[in-house]
């Protein structure tokens, strides 16, 4: 499934209201939920009642990833002001998607099988799995791959069975299993007529020190099964905490992934909040955790307890990274720089240095290990060794030492 390119317009010379990105955004945000309120209803059937540019609509939805949510709930909400030609595709989009999904299942099933045949733990998250947990149907959202958590160690083993299923690697790896690419923690495979595959084995961001990945949520997960296949099901505090990292990884540019968390919060209702903060703040994710629930909340009305909001807005920079996020989504010129974005999600002093550390290339890397091979309990000379290597190009520029 591909995505499609945005079209967007402007306003009209007349003054009529011609469907630009903000009004794109808005829409969404309306419709784009399992439920709408009702003092929800009247406002999406003004709003549609000023599109000029359906195609932007129908587009909007499936870049954002809320096509079967925006089909589902304009037909049922405003049957008499979709035009016919505009609910026909929506309708063709939404039983396409369905059927994609059901490949997706059945996809998931047979890598699952095989991953645990040769004893690898593997746990299934987001896709058509998390629509059918939070939406109550594999197809309520738009899902363009397979996600597969493992644990670092099983990586190669994992590819391998893979590879036994016809899937080719798309990620440039070294002859160690590491991504060639820095801050890269997965294998991204592809198969023929197939949904892509992606195995993870760490889901933060490489600026983080900790990593949230398979031994953290392990020990809360709950035993599941797939078309008979024993798997498990993560608890929804690491969920939430996953679908917050992922997120906020990516900036956030899809409307889907914070339909995704409004809608965990309301059908979780005994998410056990003081655990998830203090997970949060125990793997640097506090104010990634924040500022993406005042995100859901501000456009998906996401009910966060008054306890975690006011903790929340007590946070000027997560509420700045949320304005920021916001003006972003809404095509405003206040857009974000990596780099600013990068530190700014960062709250605790290790992570930062961090950061600092790997954006002055003071990290080791392949080469650095490549020179010598030590054992785990030297591990830590490689960063002198590195640092070495750095000063001896800075005297010797052409001496052919290259990263």
């Amino acid at each position: 499934m591909r995505r499609r390119d945005l079209v967007s317009s402007e306003f009209g010379s007349s003054g009529e209201i011609r469907l630009s990105e903000p009004h794109v955004i808005e829409l969404l945000t309306c419709c784009g939920r399992a439920t709408i309120p009702e003092n929800l209803v009247d406002r999406l059937r003004r709003l549609c009642e000023q599109v000029t540019d359906w195609e932007a609509v129908v587009q909007s939805s499936e870049e954002h990833g809320l096509l079967p949510l925006v089909s589902s709930n304009l037909q049922r909400f405003c049957p008499d002001i979709l035009p016919d030609r505009v609910a026909h595709l929506l309708q063709v989009r939404a039983t396409e998607n369905a059927a994609w999904s059901l490949r997706q299942l059945s996809e998931l099933a047979t890598v699952l099988r095989e991953l645990g045949a040769v004893g690898i733990t593997a746990i299934p998250f987001k896709g058509p799995l998390l629509s059918a947990a939070l939406y109550g149907s594999p197809s309520a959202r738009v899902s363009t791959d397979l996600d597969v958590l493992i644990r670092r160690r099983d990586r190669l083993r994992a590819l391998s069975v893979l590879k036994r299923l016809d899937y080719h690697l798309l990620t440039p790896i070294a002859a160690s299993g590491k991504p060639l690419k820095p801050g890269k923690f997965e294998y991204h495979c592809r198969r023929t007529h197939a949904s892509d595959v992606e195995l993870r084995w760490r889901l933060t961001a490489p600026q983080f020190l900790s990593s949230l990945d398979l031994e953290t949520v392990l020990p809360h997960c709950a035993p599941s099964a797939l078309a008979g296949i024993p798997t498990l099901r993560i608890a929804p505090e690491d969920l939430l905490l996953i679908l917050c990292a992922h997120g906020a990884k990516h900036q956030w540019e899809r409307l889907m992934w914070l339909s995704d968390i409004s809608q965990l919060v309301q059908s979780t209702p005994h998410m056990d909040w003081p655990i998830l903060r203090r997970r949060g703040r125990r793997l640097g994710l506090g104010r990634v955790l924040r500022f993406s629930l005042l995100l859901a909340a501000r456009l998906f009305d996401a009910p966060i307890p008054a306890d975690v909001a006011l903790e929340a807005i007590g946070d000027k920079d997560a509420v700045r990274l949320a304005q920021m996020v916001e003006f972003k989504l809404r095509g405003s010129p206040d857009d974000l720089a990596d780099s600013l974005y990068c530190r700014a999600i960062l709250e605790r002093r290790r992570d930062r240095l961090w950061n600092f550390a790997q954006i002055s290339r003071l990290i080791p890397n392949e080469r650095d290990r490549q020179l010598i091979s030590l054992p785990a309990p030297l591990q830590f000379f490689y960063y002198p060794i590195r640092l070495v290597r750095l000063l001896y190009r800075q005297a010797f520029p052409y001496a052919g030492l290259r990263e």
